[in-house]
């Protein structure tokens, strides 16, 4: 199967901090449908160089297979990060990177780049985070390379000024944008939101039925 067609059809998605290398291959090992591995919210600010250090290393022990279930999640545009993740995707996107998770993801211009340094054979992922990424939803739907939607449920809350409870039905009607947005762009299903406490059997069912 084709690292388009495994992040099309992908359910599971489990984050790893790009820092800890340690954690790669259980991750990959787990029974997720595909890892992403976090240069952004995991790793703290002194620690992101390292971090993308830890990752070139361990990237190139990868099987091809392993390569196509892997996404990277890469810092913001306009964060001091950012130029420097996208020269980490110039040499991924070349060997096998299944996509990319572009975070706060508001405008067509988030993607542009992006898309240009992981090449043609490496899906994005846009992330709605806030307000205005919800304003441009159609927008990142029809983005270049765009293959899923993404919501970051718990940073669109703070963007908004919410405070859900653990059901979040305030932000059923931001779902279903997603979903009418992916549908108006012919793209699969978005990717929901994390749940942060996985410790938590009983959160955790309820999110993912």
């Amino acid at each position: 199967m084709s690292a388009r067609s495994v992040l099309a059809l992908a359910r599971s998605f489990l984050f790893v901090p790009a820092n800890r290398p340690d954690r790669f291959v259980k991750a990959l090992a787990s029974g997720a449908d595909a890892v992403i591995i976090d240069l952004e919210d995991a790793v703290a600010a002194d620690n992101k160089a390292a971090a993308r250090d830890q990752l070139a290393d361990a990237f190139g022990r990868f099987a091809g297979p392993e390569r196509g279930r892997l996404l990277v999640r890469i810092n913001a545009r306009g964060t001091p990060w950012f130029e420097d993740d996208l020269k980490l995707l110039r040499l991924f996107g070349q060997q096998g990177l299944a996509g990319v998770m572009v975070p706060k993801a508001e405008t067509d211009a988030d993607l542009q780049g992006v898309a240009e340094a992981a090449g043609p054979d490496c899906g994005l992922l846009p992330q709605v985070e806030s307000v205005l990424g919800l304003d441009g939803i159609d927008a990142l739907a029809l983005g270049p390379r765009v293959q899923r939607l993404a919501f970051g449920n718990l940073d669109f809350q703070a963007d908004a000024g919410l405070a859900c409870d653990a059901d979040e039905a305030e932000l059923m009607p931001v779902r279903l944008a997603l979903l009418l947005a992916s549908r108006r762009a012919a793209l699969p299903a978005p990717v929901d939101g994390v749940t942060p406490g996985t410790q938590d059997g009983a959160q955790l069912q309820a999110d993912v039925v």
